[in-house]
């Protein structure tokens, strides 16, 4: 495809001994850009020279066959041929500060572009049922390509390192959602087991022990190669809670104990239900339908119990109650934003049933009726259910 000219960029060549520019390599390829893998060991600078430190691996899928940077062409600088596939990443983000000239690279380097096809966003997803009076649910994020995972409030580790055991996985980080003991428990057993390096809210420090990295909101949490994971600043529930959406081909939302199947979560211990609802409106809601929701405990029958009590005439709801009721949580429903919308109360602020039922119990309440007064309300209901 014809690109729109773009400003040279310089990385060093396979033998090491000059520079060539992507305009150079790609300059019988109508301006398609070199795709150079960002591994670990590869150094840039502010001129935007690319070195690495030993070979570059090739990804997984390739053929035995390797590909070096440059195009087929015969390098204006030197004899022989040049081969590159793919587009080459952005790598000003990433650029060091000093201009000096990038030594010569060692004689082993070499730089290796993928294929021709576009790289796989999927996200493999280990739903762990630990059974206990909780309700809790463990994940594993893994990469399809390193098998390296992500494991998300291991309360169970047992469960988890038995999981990842079984699938191939490497655990290497650990995520907590939040603070309180139900998800940190199996920190300490899981990191002694692994290694693993704690992830939590920035916030949440104090009363995480041994936590290595704080997450703000727009972080991403990076799982092998292809795994990101966004975090978000979700308070409510407690306000130092982190939810992350995973950025592949379908989306997916690890909500802990903010956004529960059918329900949200309580405000008892250490949060705020404004700030529940401002995380609803401004940020879960927003989301595409197709996110499917990974919650941090198995509340299904429960809240839709809830759902029905304020929403008889909800169809949807009492469908799902039935079919949940006989599912073994082992082998859980997941369900998307989709479908929240259809059958959790604290999405369906404006429906006609929900606020008539909201009047009976709260004959005082103003008209006309605003949606946070009536997630508010819906909380406060939702305690004492």
């Amino acid at each position: 495809m014809v690109q729109s000219p773009a400003p040279p960029r310089r990385i060093r060549s396979h033998c090491g001994r000059h520079p060539c520019s992507v305009n150079e390599l790609t300059g019988k390829l109508h301006g398609e850009n070199l795709w150079i893998p960002a591994f670990a060991g590869r150094t840039v600078r502010s001129d935007n020279r690319v070195g690495v430190d030993g070979i570059i691996p090739a990804f997984a899928g390739m053929t035995d066959k390797r590909w070096c940077c440059h195009s087929r062409e015969a390098c204006p600088r030197e004899g022989g041929e040049r081969e590159s596939r793919g587009p080459f990443p952005n790598t000003d983000a990433a650029a060091a500060r000093s201009p000096a000239p990038h030594p010569p690279a060692p004689a082993a380097a070499r730089y290796y572009a993928a294929p021709d096809r576009p790289r796989s966003r999927t996200v493999i997803v280990e739903q762990i049922w630990t059974a206990n009076a909780y309700r809790n649910f463990n994940y594993l994020i893994a990469c399809p390509e390193t098998g390296e995972a992500l494991a998300v409030d291991p309360l169970d580790h047992r469960k988890c390192l038995a999981a990842a055991g079984a699938r191939g996985f490497e655990i290497t980080q650990v995520l907590n959602t939040h603070e309180h003991g139900d998800h940190i428990g199996g920190n300490g057993p899981m990191v002694q087991a692994t290694g693993a390096k704690i992830l939590a809210h920035a916030n949440a420090g104090p009363r995480i022990p041994n936590m290595d990295k704080g997450l703000e909101a727009g972080d991403v949490v990076r799982v092998g190669r292809t795994v990101e994971l966004e975090a978000l600043d979700t308070p409510g529930h407690t306000m130092s809670h982190v939810c992350l959406l995973s950025h592949a081909d379908t989306p997916a939302l690890f909500c802990g104990d903010t956004l529960f199947n059918a329900g949200a979560g309580n405000c008892h211990n250490g949060g705020h239900p404004h700030e529940l609802y401002q995380t609803f409106v401004r940020q879960l809601a927003k989301l595409p339908d197709t996110t499917r929701i990974y919650p941090g405990h198995d509340y299904w029958e429960n809240n839709l119990g809830f759902t029905l009590d304020r929403e008889p005439d909800n169809e949807r709801a009492a469908e799902l109650l039935g079919e949940v009721s006989e599912r073994d949580p082992d082998d859980a429903l997941v369900s998307t934003l989709a479908l929240e919308k259809e059958i959790n109360t604290f999405f369906r602020l404006e429906n006609p049933t929900v606020i008539a039922k909201l009047r009976e119990a709260f004959p005082d309440l103003p008209e006309p009726l605003d949606p946070k007064t009536v997630f508010l309300k819906l909380r406060e209901l939702r305690n004492h259910w």
